[in-house]
């Protein structure tokens, strides 16, 4: 997390840093999962856009083909592997 002078004042205001924004997605993530199973009675917060009003997802999707099949998804050993 990174610092920056707040607008406007003299206190400084703490802002996420490029690492802190890639968790984003991964936060999204456990979000919904927590939802499905641990909230029985719905959401206790839903992730609206800012622009428009509409709900954001957490979609899978293959790259190449761009569908999103939860169940056909194998680990395959990457660059970094030994």
């Amino acid at each position: 997390m990174g610092r920056r002078a707040a607008p406007e004042s003299s206190y400084e205001e703490y802002v996420l840093t490029d690492k802190g924004r890639d968790l984003k997605s991964t936060l999204i993530a456990l979000s919904h999962w927590g939802d499905r199973w641990v909230a029985p009675d719905g959401p206790p917060r839903l992730l609206e856009h800012s622009a428009c009003g509409g709900l954001h997802e957490q979609p899978t999707v293959c790259t190449r083909c761009g569908t999103g099949p939860q169940d056909e998804i194998a680990a395959q050993p990457g660059p970094g592997a030994e």
